[in-house]
């Protein structure tokens, strides 16, 4: 799932690009950059989860945590957007507004699916909640971020 998610992250901004009617800002460009980024520390976090890598649990708790609040904020603040272009004809926010929604129930299933079912030796549960909480700040103010310079634009 974390593989996935990390490659959906990425490929999903191929229909967006095109099917983008309007010139992009500065926050679309911060959004893109972030969630390269983001996807790329899924899908390597992925990658070391099925080669049995022992950091790889730890270490996709972080970007779980960050996925979870980037996607509930984004989410909540594109969907009535998506919806007024999908009534115009425009479809440019769809595909990261479903990104977006499928990330939001699948964050804490994540979690809870690598936080339940892994070696005790490799990571002590709480370490790992510790590590999805701390993914959740960085998440939060990630966010708070892109959302300040937004107001900037």
């Amino acid at each position: 799932m974390t593989i996935a998610f990390g490659a959906g992250d990425r490929l999903r901004l191929i229909p967006e690009a095109l099917l983008l009617k309007s010139e992009p800002n500065g926050t679309y460009y911060r959004l893109v950059a972030f969630d390269l980024l983001l996807g790329s520390l899924l899908f390597a976090t992925g990658s070391g989860l099925r080669r049995g890598r022992r950091w790889a649990i730890l270490g996709s708790m972080i970007p779980w945590g960050i996925l979870l609040v980037d996607s509930v904020s984004f989410f909540w603040a594109m969907t009535p957007e998506a919806f007024v272009d999908l009534k115009t004809g425009k479809v440019g926010l769809l595909p990261r507004v479903l990104f977006y929604g499928a990330a939001s129930l699948a964050g804490p299933y994540a979690a809870w699916i690598l936080r339940t079912r892994q070696d005790p030796d490799i990571a002590a549960p709480e370490v790992l909640t510790a590590s999805f909480i701390a993914g959740l700040m960085l998440g939060i103010g990630a966010t708070g971020v892109i959302l300040y310079l937004h107001s900037m634009d």
